[in-house]
């Protein structure tokens, strides 16, 4: 079965550095072939808080690459 790819994230971008959109759609198939379905980050999100989540390139822990201002779920992902 063939199943297209979600547009990634549809990110936006500012000149001071700050990155704006989505990490993951939900019931979207993403380019690793997974599909996230609503509710997929709360338990995380509530264990970790804000200030635990690295944001990192590539899911490299060795390259950080900045800190979140704001991470959260609502109707349409993370």
């Amino acid at each position: 079965m063939h199943a297209p790819l979600s547009s990634v994230s549809r990110l936006s971008f500012s000149g001071d550095g700050t990155v704006e959109g989505y990490a993951s759609l939900f019931g979207e198939i993403d380019q690793a072939r997974d599909m996230m379905m609503p509710g997929a980050f709360t338990q995380t999100l509530k264990a970790r808080g804000l200030r635990r989540i690295p944001m990192l390139f590539q899911h490299d822990p060795a390259e950080p690459v900045g800190v979140w201002l704001e991470l959260y779920e609502d109707f349409r992902g993370l």
